[in-house]
């Protein structure tokens, strides 16, 4: 069970480790598409323009937040230029069970790379500070340096056998059981939030009808899990459970439509769901669209007006902690059904907003949390690494 864990591995930057990287991957990716399937396995992450290829996903380091929601069975980060604090901790929560995590370096020693954010008035090059930390840090966990091609060779045969496994859905009895206990604590939470927007409902709807949404406390819930608990799917698996005698309507907010890809997924698993649109489904009679930030649809109606509607109206907000305090307020305002799901680890590009400014603005509210990765099997090495960096510190 222990070689299902996921790894961290350090990676001479040369043409022979570069050829074994991409022809197992290759294979790999063959593998996935015989087996039926169309996900896109590997995230290659490089500040150097390359040729896309087939089952590959390619962004520059500063588009990381792109890949929030995303699962990948490698990723490969090339910090030749540097190492972006954002980067690493977001890329190290969307691997999959058994996956790797490869960082690409021309040194053996990664605290000698350069500054991936340098200071606009230092115009020499320096080692940063932030390389020195991540260096000891990857020291102090084991992580391995596999700067021969032969030792690279054999850890991406394993890493391919486990990934095959994995597609296959053919896993030990021990990782099975871990992930099934994981995926029961998160149906838990799912019914326990689905039954007190339940509850709230039902109250505002047949004992307060005269009611206006200034007298009604608000029925905002948060739900807060690092990478790979499946919060996304769990906003699917909610909407299958909300009364639609209380609730007509759900948007769902997300910022990208591959991260969108765990909750359509959790609604297409619902049989009593229909996908009208690539995002929109009916679920239990209750019309579930997905919605950009931007979309006029939101705040079409003032704060006090459309009020039967609005009380029927469920809003779930996924990567909360990406969006503006400020629209997360004017949702607020707006409507009295709201999930917000999130991290709050501070690389989502809004600092740690969403915990020190937009939380305590709210008068109440029910907190959630997931503990239980579903994703991969814990403890888990790469999680090993502290998340003490984001980009406003890195220098």
């Amino acid at each position: 069970m222990k070689s299902f864990k996921r790894q961290i591995n350090l990676v001479l930057n040369t043409e022979a480790h570069l050829a074994i990287l991409h022809e197992q991957c290759h294979e790999l990716v063959q593998f996935n598409t015989q087996a039926g399937s169309k996900d896109k396995l590997i995230l290659w992450i490089t500040e150097q323009p390359v040729t896309p290829l087939p089952g590959f996903k390619h962004i520059a380091p500063k588009h990381a937040r792109q890949i929030l929601g995303q699962e990948y069975a490698l990723v490969v980060y090339d910090i030749s230029l540097g190492i972006r604090a954002n980067t690493l901790y977001s890329v190290m929560g969307c691997i999959h069970l058994g996956g790797r995590l490869i960082l690409l370096t021309p040194y053996t020693d990664i605290s000698l790379l350069p500054s991936a954010l340098p200071q606009s008035f230092d115009t020499d090059i320096q080692p940063s500070r932030f390389n020195q930390l991540i260096a000891q840090e990857l020291s102090h966990i084991g992580v391995n340096y596999l700067s021969e091609p032969n030792d690279l060779h054999d850890a991406l045969l394993l890493w391919q056998k486990h990934q095959q496994a994995r597609i296959t859905r053919i896993l030990p009895f021990e990782v099975n059981s871990l992930l099934s206990a994981a995926k029961s604590k998160q149906q838990m939470h799912a019914h326990t939030i689905a039954r007190q927007l339940n509850t709230t409902m039902f109250n505002l709807i047949y004992q307060q009808k005269s009611a206006t949404p200034n007298d009604i406390l608000a029925n905002f819930h948060v739900l807060i899990a690092e990478r790979g608990r499946g919060k996304s799917y769990l906003l699917g698996m909610v909407c299958g459970l909300v009364n639609q005698a209380y609730c007509h309507h759900i948007f769902i907010v997300t910022q990208s439509d591959e991260a969108s890809k765990a909750i359509r997924k959790s609604l297409n698993a619902n049989e009593h769901s229909t996908p009208l649109s690539d995002r929109s489904f009916l679920t239990n009679g209750i019309n579930i669209i997905l919605v950009a930030p931007d979309d006029p649809r939101l705040f079409t109606h003032g704060p006090d007006l459309n009020h039967d509607e609005v009380s029927q109206t469920l809003i779930m907000v996924d990567e909360a902690a990406s969006l503006p305090v400020q629209w997360l307020l004017n949702l607020t305002e707006h409507y009295q059904h709201i999930i917000f799901a999130t991290t709050i680890s501070g690389y989502e590009n809004n600092g740690l907003g969403f915990s020190l400014s937009f939380l305590p603005r709210l008068a109440n509210y029910h907190q959630h949390e997931l503990d239980n990765p579903i994703r991969f099997l814990s403890p888990c090495p790469i999680e090993q690494l502290p998340p003490l960096y984001c980009s406003r510190h890195q220098r």
